[in-house]
């Protein structure tokens, strides 16, 4: 299994942000940081980006 190019990561108590594995950046969409998330959030975010990477086609919304 490859692994993962996006991930998240806990920043204050209860926020998180999703970084990207090969910048060390947090992801940028629409120019909007994709920081301050909820666990929820964050989580969906890391497994879209990552599927969407695996699959090699841009980033979709619904």
């Amino acid at each position: 299994m490859a692994t993962e190019r996006y991930s998240r990561h806990k920043n204050l108590n209860v926020y998180w942000t999703v970084v990207d594995a090969i910048t060390g950046q947090p992801v940028v969409i629409d120019g909007i940081v994709m920081d301050m998330l909820s666990e929820e959030e964050a989580d969906e975010l890391v497994e879209r980006l990552n599927r969407d990477e695996n699959e090699g086609g841009p980033f979709k919304r619904p």
